[in-house]
């Protein structure tokens, strides 16, 4: 799995938000506000990868159990597929 093409992750005011911006338009509805974790993972999005390494990503850069790190994986996979964010 990977993001859809077109999301840019944008500083904002200290607030890191990942941004779609489409074809001529960019839509800030639909920004996400990204924690630490959450952006290391929407990251590693933007390439090709399957939920295992991510958890496996997340395992490597911070101390946390196997179990944290796939209820993270899993709860952030579901948020942006639920979203359509996701291919």
């Amino acid at each position: 799995m990977k993001l859809k093409n077109g999301f840019e992750i944008r500083t904002v005011c200290g607030d890191t938000l990942a941004i779609y911006a489409g074809e001529n338009t960019v839509d800030l509805q639909q920004a996400i506000l990204l924690n630490e974790t959450a952006e290391y993972i929407f990251r590693l999005l933007l390439e090709e990868t399957s939920k295992s390494e991510l958890v496996l990503a997340l395992l490597e850069k911070y101390d946390i159990s196997k179990q944290q790190a796939q209820n993270d994986v899993e709860k952030f996979v579901s948020i942006l597929s639920a979203k359509g964010y996701l291919v």
